[in-house]
C-alpha cells in the first residue's frame, strides 16, 4: 500500500543520506552506513512492536548491513 512505501522510501533516504556522508580530518577519512528496522501496522502493544523492529534490524544487518527492513505487525 502507499502509506507503507512511503514510510519504507524516507527510511530508505536516511540511509542513502548516512552512505553518502563522510567525515574528513586532516588525518583520517571515515564512511559509515546504517541498518534499519521498521515495524509497521496497528497495535495497541508497544513491546511487540518493539520487537518486531529489532528482528527488522537484525535481519537487516544478517543481510550484509546498510539496509532498511520493514516487518509488517498482523493484528
Amino acid at each position: 500500500n502507499f502509506c507503507k512505501y512511503l514510510k519504507l522510501n524516507i527510511f530508505e533516504k536516511v540511509r542513502k543520506a548516512f552512505e553518502e556522508n563522510t567525515i574528513v580530518t586532516p588525518k583520517v577519512t571515515i564512511s559509515y552506513t546504517v541498518s534499519i528496522g521498521i515495524s509497521y501496522g496497528l497495535s495497541k502493544d508497544i513491546d511487540a512492536m518493539i520487537k518486531l523492529s529489532d528482528e527488522a534490524l537484525y535481519t537487516s544487518k544478517n543481510n550484509g548491513r546498510n539496509q532498511v527492513t520493514l516487518q509488517l505487525i498482523h493484528p
